[in-house]
């Protein structure tokens, strides 16, 4: 699967990036993609952790 971010200007920039997600690579950017609950929530949460960590 061929794939790309952005995420590589942003550090060129000198902006710290990371990317993550949801699901699984695998089954991403197709025309069916979708994620299940549990995963939406895990996501849900880490990014909440991220944001109280860094405010």
């Amino acid at each position: 699967m061929s794939h790309g971010t952005a995420t590589g200007l942003f550090q060129a920039a000198g902006i710290p990036s990371i990317i993550y997600g949801p699901g699984r690579i695998a089954e991403a950017h197709r025309p069916d993609e979708s994620i299940g609950r549990a995963d939406f929530a895990e996501c849900c949460t880490m990014l909440r952790r991220i944001i109280v960590q860094h405010n």
